[in-house]
């Protein structure tokens, strides 16, 4: 079904409504992974974690362990706790050296 809006790109300059696609994605739950030297409740990721459970999403926002114990294996075990619940739905929220992680836990 599609609505017509006003898009931004408008190359004949006319203002015309053009058609266009209000796509939805579906999402399981959330994930945010801090970096380096991090805390799950400190910077921004306690409002995201706050905001999306508003929003009536599952978030994951786990506390790994840095520096000291901050290892492939030490941070797996903490991502283990929700492993059952990572499906091709889930969106993974990562700052500082947490992509690095994911991408070889994954």
């Amino acid at each position: 079904e599609a609505t017509f809006m006003r898009m931004k790109e408008d190359h004949m300059l006319n203002g015309q409504l053009k058609p266009a696609y209000n796509v939805q994605i579906a999402v399981e739950n959330y994930f945010i992974i801090h970096g380096t030297f991090g805390h799950n409740k400190e910077n921004w990721f306690g409002w995201l974690e706050d905001k999306l459970h508003s929003q009536g999403f599952e978030v994951y926002n786990f506390n790994y362990p840095t520096p000291d114990g901050h290892n492939f294996e030490n941070w797996s075990k903490v991502l283990d706790k929700a492993k059952d619940k990572i499906t091709d739905e889930s969106i993974f929220v990562c700052h500082s050296s947490a992509p690095i992680f994911l991408i070889k836990y994954c």
